[in-house]
Order: C-alpha cells, then sequence, then structure tokens
C-alpha cells in the first residue's frame, strides 16, 4: 500500500511539473509548433521499430532457441508497452514476455531470458548515462556550476556500470532472481545457466546500438520543428534526458521531468524554451503511441488466436 502511495505521489508530482511547464510558456509559440508539425508527427511515431528492432536481437540473442524473430519483436513491443504503464519500476511487461516465450521454450529458460535482458538493459542505460555525462563536459556549453554535477553523474554510473557487469556474471543473479520470481509467483522453482561473455558482449552491443538510434528521433523531431540540428544539439537534448531519467527514474515514464530536462537542452543551446516543451510534447505523443499499438497487438494477438500452442513444462 505504502509503494502504491509513492509511485502516484510522484506520478502527481511529474504532472504538476508539465502543467506549470505549459502554464509559464508562450501559448502561440507552442501552437504554431504542433500546427507546423501536423500530420508529419506520424514520422515521429515509426522511428522507434529502428531501436526497438535493436533491442529485440539482444532479446534473441539470449534466447537459446530458434524463435521466429517476428514473434520475438512482438514480444518486445508488447512487453514494452505494459512496462511503459506500470509505475515505479516497469516491471509490468515481464510475466507478459515469459508468457509469449513460453509457446516455445520453457517458463524457467523464459524467466532466465527476460530477467537477463533487464539486466543488460539497466547496465547500457548506466553505461550510456555515464559517456554523454563525460562527454558532455567536453563538447556541449555547460555553467561552471554544472561541471561538477556532470562529474560525478558520470563518475557514479560508470562505477555502477561496472558494478552491474560483474553481478551478472555472478551467482548471485540467480539466487536474487530466484526469490522474486518465487515472490511474485512467477515459478516456484528458477534454474540458470552461466552466461557465456560472447553473448554478453553481443547483448550489450545491440542494446547500446538502440540506444545510439534514439538520436535519430531527437534529429526528426528537430527537422519538424523547423531547424537542422547539428551534433551538439542532439548530443545536448540526448544527455539531458537519458541523465534525468537515470537520476529521476521514479517519477513515472519521467512525466514532467523530460519535459523540463528538454526545455532546458534547449535554453542551453538558444532556442526558444517553448520549443523545447514542444519537442517534450512531441516525444510524449509519441509515447502514448507505442504503448498503446503494443497493447492494441497484445489483445488482438490473444483474442485473435484461434490454436493455443502448449506451454512446454519441465518437470
Amino acid at each position: 500500500m505504502k509503494k502504491k502511495v509513492v509511485v502516484y505521489l510522484f506520478l502527481f508530482l511529474g504532472l504538476v511539473i508539465l502543467g506549470w511547464l505549459i502554464y509559464s510558456m508562450d501559448w502561440e509559440v507552442l501552437k504554431s509548433s504542433f500546427s507546423m508539425v501536423g500530420y508529419k508527427i506520424s514520422y515521429v511515431f515509426a522511428v522507434p521499430i529502428i531501436w526497438t528492432i535493436c533491442n529485440a536481437l539482444c532479446l534473441r540473442t539470449l534466447i537459446n532457441h530458434p524463435i521466429p524473430f517476428h514473434h520475438v519483436l512482438f514480444t518486445q513491443i508488447t512487453g514494452d508497452a505494459y512496462n511503459a504503464v506500470t509505475p515505479f519500476g516497469g516491471l509490468g511487461g515481464v510475466p507478459v514476455k515469459i508468457k509469449h516465450l513460453t509457446n516455445w521454450i520453457s517458463v524457467h529458460e523464459a524467466s532466465e531470458v527476460i530477467i537477463r535482458d533487464q539486466l543488460v538493459h539497466t547496465l547500457s542505460g548506466m553505461m550510456f548515462t555515464s559517456f554523454l555525462s563525460l562527454l558532455a563536459l567536453g563538447i556541449l556549453p555547460l555553467e561552471d556550476n554544472y561541471l561538477l554535477p556532470f562529474l560525478v553523474v558520470g563518475i557514479i554510473f560508470g562505477t555502477l556500470s561496472i558494478l552491474l557487469t560483474l553481478l551478472i556474471f555472478s551467482s548471485k543473479p540467480n539466487k536474487l532472481l530466484s526469490r522474486l520470481l518465487e515472490k511474485v509467483k512467477i515459478v516456484s522453482e528458477y534454474r540458470s545457466n552461466p552466461l557465456r561473455k560472447q553473448t554478453f558482449l553481443q547483448a550489450i552491443s545491440f542494446k547500446m546500438l538502440g540506444r545510439i538510434m534514439g538520436l535519430s528521433e531527437l534529429f526528426v523531431i528537430f527537422l519538424l520543428l523547423g531547424f537542422t540540428p547539428s551534433l551538439v544539439d542532439l548530443i545536448a537534448v540526448m544527455t539531458m534526458l537519458t541523465v534525468s531519467s537515470s537520476i529521476m527514474f521514479i517519477f513515472p515514464q519521467g512525466i514532467g521531468v523530460h519535459e523540463a530536462s528538454i526545455a532546458g537542452a534547449f535554453k542551453m543551446l538558444g532556442y526558444s524554451t517553448t520549443l523545447g516543451l514542444s519537442f517534450g510534447l512531441i516525444r510524449r505523443a509519441r509515447t502514448i503511441f507505442w504503448v498503446l499499438l503494443g497493447i492494441a497487438l497484445h489483445l488482438g494477438y490473444v483474442f485473435f488466436s484461434k490454436k493455443k500452442t502448449p506451454i512446454i513444462t519441465t518437470k
């Protein structure tokens, strides 16, 4: 009960931040920005398929079984959609992903794959945050009072990346995962196999590539708003988004926080902060579109699937 209260408290605070940003902005500029985009916002909706494929390739790498790629992609899209609508932690898609994969592999193997995928995803986020924070010190026009915070963030997340990598290859994740799965009643027993270094390197490479591909979305939105961004522009917005997401992860889907960080990046770059808010709201619309798409695909699959594939179990 306490956890739910905390979740909704931060959801409320995020909405307050977003509301304050909208209230303080120039409505005419905001209106003209969205009028300028119009139907072209569909371009932004289409871009996420790039990094979604990268994430699906990571998931397929971790699965030691020949599952058709379109089913792996379906698992990624639907699971991410439920993660997005689950406050605090984004684990709502885990049972959905596991359930779909049990059409080909055992529930034990599916559980192992999905949790490993979550660990690799978290690790890639830490690595990306550290890299961008340190890169920002060299190429972004940061004020002096921001230099130390970015340096500290880069060092902390770099250290966490090393620790998590060591944890992934130790026996601790297996023990922790076993307890977690038993607690949430996914499975009563858990069996794991050691993760090969080659598999890990390939999986983390796909995840990192997916994060880098996130720059393509920023590029498209800049163009729709009438700007041709430089590499510094793209890195500035991505850095602010990534750092704010990593530090303020407790806010569900970064509501309010993402918009504030983008507005801050635009101010740092010398652009209108109102355009920064337009930028953030376009990204928010994209998030909502993919959440609805993922849930619709899952419900459609459940509803129209006439032949149910038996679940494989192990004794």
